[in-house]
């Protein structure tokens, strides 16, 4: 296996692959700014906006792929 090594973090993915992936995902976020420019930029969720009805959110696909790759923020 090649790139560097992460004791406390083993993946199995090198850190070559884990920015391409990244890269791979900024440029797909900027080609869908381009697509709709007239899309409002996504915002952070309000916490708790209805009271006490609380729904579970569903995560993107995008979310998940960049939870696997270790690129959420």
């Amino acid at each position: 296996m090649s790139g560097a090594r992460h004791p406390h973090h083993e993946t199995g993915i090198t850190d070559e692959a884990a920015i391409e992936g990244h890269d791979l995902i900024a440029r797909a976020e900027e080609e869908e700014e381009r697509m709709h420019p007239d899309k409002p930029a996504p915002r952070m969720p309000v916490t708790n906006p209805g009271g006490d009805q609380m729904k579970p959110e569903k995560e993107s696909t995008m979310d998940k792929v960049k939870h696997a790759l270790h690129m959420d923020k």
